[in-house]
């Protein structure tokens, strides 16, 4: 077999340009970090979502780079890694419909229901959102290696971190329940709009 330079050249590029976009945000919440540390809680407490903050809707946008602490940071690194690189292999146009309508519906969720006084910040409302497009994805996915191939990552990633992710469903100290249940509806709606609307398209 002879291989071809130029046909693996574009092969490259094409993972590059569908990896770079988590890698990046990834990059981004780091570097928020540090300036977190540099400015103190006082300054970037004023960048994460307040409850019922229908003023400051700006937050939405803000908040998801921002993180509690360095283990909130690590954690939501790992997660991201994992559930947002299978996600971003779809291709950029899917990694950014899913991240945008994620970060909005949960958002939103923040706002509405969250304690009043509270403020929120991180990324996990963004990633519950990946794994509520992967988890819905596998169920309406018309094609059967995609499917197999969603429900088998699902798999390993449920070996992974166990019951611990449910678990950010539950009411629980400071942890937002509201980010990450209103991230994964946002996820799941991503998943069925776009796969009947392939769904369609594949019809004669």
């Amino acid at each position: 077999m002879i291989s071809n330079p130029e046909f693996r050249d574009r092969q490259q590029r094409s993972w590059a340009v569908r990896l770079a976009p988590p890698l990046v945000m990834i990059l981004m919440m780091w570097l928020c970090y540090v300036i977190q540390v540099v400015v103190g809680p006082e300054v970037w407490r004023g960048f994460g979502i307040p409850a019922g903050g229908w003023g400051r809707l700006w937050s939405i946008v803000t908040a998801p780079f921002l993180h509690g602490g360095i283990m909130h940071l690590i954690n939501n690194t790992i997660a991201m890694i994992w559930l947002g690189i299978m996600t971003a292999v779809e291709g950029p146009k899917r990694f950014w419909a899913v991240t945008i309508t994620a970060a909005i519906v949960s958002g939103i969720g923040v706002i509405m229901l969250s304690a009043p006084g509270s403020v929120t910040v991180g990324m996990s409302g963004v990633i519950f959102g990946y794994f509520g497009y992967i988890l819905v994805a596998a169920f309406v996915e018309q094609n059967r290696r995609h499917k197999a191939v969603r429900i088998v990552s699902l798999v390993v990633f449920f070996m992974w971190w166990g019951t611990t992710f449910f678990a950010g469903f539950i009411p629980q100290g400071n942890m937002s329940w509201q980010a990450h249940l209103f991230g994964a509806l946002g996820g799941g709606l991503v998943a069925i709009i776009t796969e009947r609307r392939e769904a369609r398209a594949m019809q004669p």
